[in-house]
């Protein structure tokens, strides 16, 4: 399940990628030449294949496990799932703008599409011992150390862009306008800034001071913090990398079973389960089957008794499955040679009532 739901998406990617690098400038409808005939093939199979996880992993979601418990659980366990079903959704707008022939609908949404749709293999990543643990960090840093990093930081920025905005708007052009103050104090952040736009405004003593001042707060002293409070989330998930990573992989079969349905859930788990029900009793009859999983667990500090009894149980576990199959059969060539038998003995009774016919 997980191969094929991977395979799927990088199939859907593909032809985005074509579809986005064969536009060209101009009327799109006008089709002149191969490229823009393989931009439209590929077009319309996005446009399929966005309708598709529309309707089979967004409304049947919905439908099932209700609007606020799906939103929850995606925003939880798969936020990426999350935008990839909105840049799904914004499919429908790039349709209506190309329909509408109104470019910016079109480009802006086309734009937010390609970003939600190849930012949803990061879900998948986290499938893989390798990379798993590495994609965490990244959500962990994001809404944690970032987002308190971003909230001190928007006080100082808002601070002291109003009052170099103040300071120097009648004499530089980057401070003429609020926005534009703070995009410049922004940049002053990352070290691109020019240091002789300081000398255009009025008391530039003052000037120099607060520049001095956000620099060492901003640019060094937050930084910093930033840095340090990343460092540690780095090494609490690397610690436990192995564990979470099996985390990880937990919350993408959970994500990937809420949108099957009943009789898809039921097939697969009659396939890693073993049916109790056969097994206890040998006789072949049995009511209703009972599924019953048998879980291993290994660490790097098993003792050589622990590694033994693993590996009897996973013995034990292979030759359960193998007696339940056995039986299976079983019962199925006694179920042949019971209906062998009655056909035999049908034929013999119709034998003798033409013998006696005759005779008659």
């Amino acid at each position: 399940m997980f191969v094929t739901s991977l395979l799927r998406v990088l199939l859907y990617l593909v032809c985005l990628s074509v579809a986005i690098y064969t536009r060209r400038p101009g009327n799109l409808f006008d089709v002149n030449d191969g490229q823009d005939v393989v931009r439209l093939i590929f077009e319309v199979l996005v446009v399929l294949g966005a309708v598709t996880y529309i309707g089979y992993d967004l409304i049947r979601v919905l439908v099932k496990a209700g609007p606020v418990t799906a939103v929850k659980a995606w925003v939880k366990d798969a936020p990426m799932k999350l935008l990839f079903l909105c840049s799904c959704c914004l499919v429908t707008l790039v349709v209506i703008g190309r329909l509408a022939e109104y470019r910016p609908l079109e480009d802006v949404s086309l734009s937010l599409v390609a970003v939600g749709s190849w930012s949803y293999l990061l879900f998948y990543c986290r499938g893989f011992r390798l990379v798993g643990p590495f994609v965490v960090m990244i959500y962990e840093m994001i809404v944690v150390d970032v987002l308190r990093f971003v909230l001190i930081y928007v006080i100082f920025l808002i601070g002291f862009s109003q009052a170099l905005h103040f300071l120097l708007k009648d004499g530089s052009e980057s401070f003429e306008t609020a926005w534009g103050s703070a995009m410049t104090v922004f940049q002053m952040t990352l070290g691109s800034f020019e240091y002789a736009e300081l000398k255009k405004g009025k008391l530039v003593l003052l000037v120099h001071t607060l520049f001095i001042i956000f620099m060492l707060l901003a640019g060094v002293l937050l930084f910093n913090m930033l840095v340090a409070m990343m460092t540690g989330t780095y090494q609490n998930i690397i610690v436990r990398s192995s564990m979470e990573w099996k985390r990880q992989w937990a919350k993408i079969i959970m994500v990937l079973e809420a949108s099957l349905s009943s009789d898809q859930r039921l097939r697969y788990q009659n396939m890693y389960s073993i049916d109790m029900n056969t097994i206890l009793q040998p006789s072949g009859r049995r009511r209703s089957r009972i599924p019953a999983l048998m879980v291993t667990k290994q660490r790097d500090d098993m003792s050589i008794r622990h590694r033994t009894a693993r590996f009897h149980w996973q013995r034990a576990e292979t030759l359960a499955k193998r007696v339940n199959e056995l039986r299976v059969l079983a019962k199925g060539e006694s179920e042949k040679l019971t209906l062998q038998a009655v056909g035999s003995s049908t034929r013999k009774q119709k034998g003798v009532v033409e013998v006696w016919t005759g005779a008659k």
